[in-house]
């Protein structure tokens, strides 16, 4: 993958979805085989063509263009997924979901203390290594911690409004402003 400014990454997913996609190209945004993504990936590469300097395709004729092709695609899609679905595509299990999330979490914390100002400090916390028991307790905590908003959220979502949220806005009472 290119480091430049200028460089750009199209994914796409073809019988995935993005959960299915692991680091590194989980960063990137992705684009499915569903005809909406696939019509807004041609326009960003229209697009990134009209911003290189060359001359891009107006939006009317591109769109007409797609809509001409796109069956013939969507044909093309479906002929490679009924090949594909011959093997199995393993599902990535929750778990490792987690680690991977945790290992995401770890590289960044790593990243702000190296990015802190008084480098010593940074650099004692990183030299003070975990045993392998500490590090386990750290992962239970961390994916506790992870259900545990899971759960709340589910719970929120299901709680029912209080009587304060069925208040109408004109009703209630806001502090005087001094």
């Amino acid at each position: 993958m290119s480091k430049t400014k200028d460089a750009h990454v199209c994914t796409l997913l073809v019988g995935l979805e993005p959960s299915d996609i692991e680091q590194p190209l989980a960063q990137f945004q992705h684009t499915t085989t569903r005809q909406e993504d696939i019509r807004g990936l041609v326009r960003a590469i229209n697009s990134a063509v009209s911003k290189s300097g060359e001359k891009g395709v107006a939006d009317s004729l591109l769109d007409e263009v797609f809509d001409t092709y796109w069956p013939r695609l969507a044909k093309a899609f479906e002929a490679t997924l009924a090949i594909k679905e011959q093997g199995e595509t393993p599902q990535r299990s929750e778990r490792e979901m987690l680690q991977e999330i945790l290992e995401l979490l770890r590289s960044q914390e790593r990243r702000q203390l190296t990015a802190l100002d008084d480098k010593h400090v940074g650099q004692a916390a990183l030299a003070v290594p975990l045993s392998w028991a500490e590090w386990a307790k750290v992962e239970r905590e961390l994916i506790s911690d992870y259900l545990r908003s899971r759960v709340t959220e589910r719970e929120r979502e299901k709680k029912p409004p209080s009587d304060s949220d069925k208040t109408p806005p004109t009703e209630r009472k806001t502090p005087d402003k001094p």
